[in-house]
């Protein structure tokens, strides 16, 4: 199983509907958020909507400064998030569409997120901190904000728990 350890560096924008720009990916994304005793950590099965696959993931992940992780990836099996799923006490479905940054090979995540209410909010990874994004037009046409410093944004808080 795979393993991918690294600094995330990310930005995030709300906006006001799925942006109009070439697609380069649909996935299907379920992550729940496990405490396990002092283990925390995230699960996600994600749905290559192209490619017609699944895969699995368990992640770690620990906040830096603002838009700015520490993150460890662990590739495993369906079994295996199945299992973990049963100790998860948020869960948060959404739909992600991927689309090419304008000019300097980064990629754009638009997560459309259906429940408890529709939701867009747009992702973008760095290459470094303080690199110098320039929004490109599809997404200034639909933006409302950007939203990497609020913490009502992260996928955890808007997770729901998880009633047994």
């Amino acid at each position: 199983m795979a393993t991918k350890e690294g600094l995330e560096i990310e930005r995030k924008f709300l906006l006001k509907k799925e942006p109009k720009a070439h697609v380069h990916g649909e996935l299907g994304i379920h992550q729940c958020y496990v405490h396990d005793g002092d283990d925390k950590f995230r699960i996600r099965s994600t749905r290559d909507r192209f490619a017609d696959t699944t895969s699995c993931d368990k992640t770690y992940k620990e906040r830096l400064s603002v838009g700015v992780y520490t993150e460890k990836v662990i590739d495993i099996t369906e079994e295996q998030f199945e299992a973990h799923l049963k100790k998860a006490h948020r869960s948060i479905k959404k739909d992600r569409i991927i689309m090419p940054h304008t000019h300097d090979g980064l990629k754009w995540e638009i997560d459309v997120f259906q429940s408890p209410i529709r939701l867009i909010v747009a992702e973008i990874e760095m290459p470094v901190e303080g690199y110098d994004l320039i929004l490109p037009d599809f997404i200034q046409e639909v933006l409302i904000m950007e939203v990497t410093h609020l913490k009502e944004f992260t996928n955890y808080s808007l997770a729901t728990p998880i009633v047994r």
